[in-house]
């Protein structure tokens, strides 16, 4: 299964390592559906459980708001390409050459310096592409 979604994400990006994180994910989520199944067939009552994986998730939803929405949008990057590496891209008045994209940030390359910029910041704001 895991390889199966590694396969067919590679063939919408192969340079993206983004296809083994989500494919990682998907298998961990697997697992843990299989495994609460697999107690509730044995007569386990996995309501409790249910509901405390909810709650567990609705508050690391909060906790990491940030980052979930930067590696959301380090995601959709990947799938969509508004840019690639050695363009120069303008967003948020901060302008450089794409040096590296990844699930966090996007690294531009100035004259004078490296500057970071949030993925969360990418994906809300306008982005100039300029062609390299």
């Amino acid at each position: 299964m895991q390889y199966g979604i590694k396969n067919v994400l590679k063939g919408k990006n192969p340079a993206a390592n983004i296809s083994d994180v989500i494919a990682s994910i998907t298998k961990n989520f697997i697992i843990i559906i299989g495994f609460i199944t697999a107690l509730g067939t044995v007569g386990i009552n996995v309501s409790a459980i249910v509901a405390g994986l909810g709650l567990t998730g609705f508050a690391f939803g909060f906790a990491f708001k940030d980052m979930l929405s930067n590696f959301i949008s380090g995601v959709l990057i990947f799938i969509y390409e508004p840019f690639q590496l050695n363009d120069i891209i303008i967003v948020d008045g901060k302008e450089g050459k794409v040096i590296d994209i990844n699930l966090r940030y996007i690294t531009l390359e100035t004259n004078e310096m490296k500057i970071l910029v949030p993925n969360s910041v990418c994906a809300a704001k306008s982005v100039e592409v300029k062609k390299s």
